[in-house]
């Protein structure tokens, strides 16, 4: 079992993979913009942070994650994606690299 964030969990693909993931197993992690968007049979099975992807990315979630599936990305225009994720390699980037023992 992985312990995984989703970004942009609240978008049509964004709930399509929650559901996988959960249904797979996978501790979830949802970012998400607007909370309200959250399938309702998900609830208590995620853990839930809000914020705006254009802002600025999460980094302090990505700590102790597996994996990062990002499903944001309907912005206005081609320049806004492009930056977001720019932002959100960055805060990877970012990170210590943890060593797992093969």
């Amino acid at each position: 079992m992985a312990r995984i964030l989703i970004l942009g969990a609240g978008g049509s693909l964004g709930r399509h993979v929650l559901r996988q993931a959960l249904a797979a197993g996978h501790d979830v992690t949802a970012f998400l913009r607007t909370p309200s968007k959250l399938p309702p049979d998900v609830e208590g099975r995620v853990v839930v942070h809000t914020g705006d992807l254009t802002v600025a990315s999460p980094v302090d979630l990505l700590e102790g994650q597996h994996a990062l599936i990002n499903c944001a990305g309907q912005f206005a225009g081609r320049d806004a994606f492009v930056s977001l994720i720019d932002r959100v390699v960055s805060s990877v980037d970012s990170l210590p690299l943890a060593v797992q023992p093969v």
